[in-house]
C-alpha cells in the first residue's frame, strides 16, 4: 500500500465520519462499530497470479441501505472511487432528511 493509498483511505474515512455526524444529528440511534473501515488486501496467489483485488469495507448503520459494505477493485484507488459514489448518493438522501427535519 503505497502513501497515497492511505491518504486517499483517510480522506474517505473523515467523509465517512462527516456524513455520520449528520445523519446522527437527524436521528441519534446508532450501532457500535459506526465508521469502522478495513482494506483487505490480495493474498499470495492472487498477487502471483495477477488476479488479487483491494477491497474496501464499511461497517455503518446509519448510513445506506445496510450494514455492511464492501467495494473490491484491483486497486486501492478503484475501490475507493466506487465507494465514494455510494458516499455522493447517501449524503443526497441524507440532505433530503436534513431539509425534513
Amino acid at each position: 500500500m503505497s502513501p497515497s493509498d492511505l491518504t486517499a483511505l483517510n480522506h474517505f474515512r473523515s467523509r465517512v465520519f462527516g456524513l455520520i455526524g449528520r445523519a446522527l444529528d437527524v436521528d441519534g440511534y446508532h450501532k457500535f462499530h459506526e465508521g469502522r473501515v478495513s482494506v483487505t488486501l490480495p493474498d499470495y496467489f492472487e498477487v502471483l497470479n495477477n488476479t488479487g483485488r483491494y477491497t474496501v469495507t464499511l461497517d455503518c448503520y446509519v448510513l445506506g441501505p445496510t450494514r455492511r459494505y464492501e467495494w473490491s477493485a484491483h486497486t486501492i484507488p478503484d475501490a475507493l472511487r466506487r465507494a465514494h459514489r455510494d458516499l455522493d448518493r447517501w449524503e443526497f438522501e441524507l440532505e433530503g432528511q436534513e431539509a425534513a427535519s
